[in-house]
């Protein structure tokens, strides 16, 4: 029933690990972005807890940016498997129009909107002194909800699933 029928290309292995990355990325963004915004509410008693939760923020922004590095390859090599990709590119469209395609849906704004608030937010972190806590306390709690909306509306979502 789920065979490919003739003529038909199977997917580039270096695609299915992207996409698979991809969401992993935006579930690992999730919870780097809990534990951060737990670390720093308990960090009011435990001050050690400071740097685990900064260190956690930002390696949640770091996987915002993974996730969006994979979409963008996936659309750049036209890898239509992916249900986002097949509906939102195509193979005549020219490289900029690729790119531009990734953001065209809810899914890939919603990533570039989690991407541009955690560049936002890293350039922001040097300059919050005693209010770092709090910063990356609310910042953590926006960009789980951003990565919470993309785990549950996917861009990754692939045809044989």
């Amino acid at each position: 029933m789920n065979e490919i029928p003739a003529g038909v290309p199977e997917a580039a292995p270096w695609s299915m690990f992207a996409g698979t990355l991809g969401r992993g990325s935006v579930l690992a963004s999730v919870v780097f972005f809990v534990i951060a915004l737990l670390a720093m509410v308990a960090a009011r008693r435990i001050s050690k807890l400071d740097k685990i939760g900064v260190v956690s923020f930002v390696l949640g922004c770091v996987s915002l940016f993974v996730a969006f590095g994979a979409l963008t390859a996936l659309f750049v090599r036209d890898q239509f498997q992916y249900q986002y990709v097949w509906s939102h590119s195509d193979t005549t469209t020219s490289l900029a129009y690729k790119v531009a395609s990734v953001w065209t849906a809810q899914e890939g704004s919603f990533l570039l909107w989690g991407c541009g608030s955690a560049v936002f937010a890293l350039l922001a972190l040097a300059g919050t002194g005693a209010y770092k806590r709090g910063f990356v306390g609310v910042y953590s709690l926006f960009l789980a909800c951003i990565g919470g909306i993309l785990a549950y509306e996917t861009p990754f979502e692939n045809h044989n699933a």
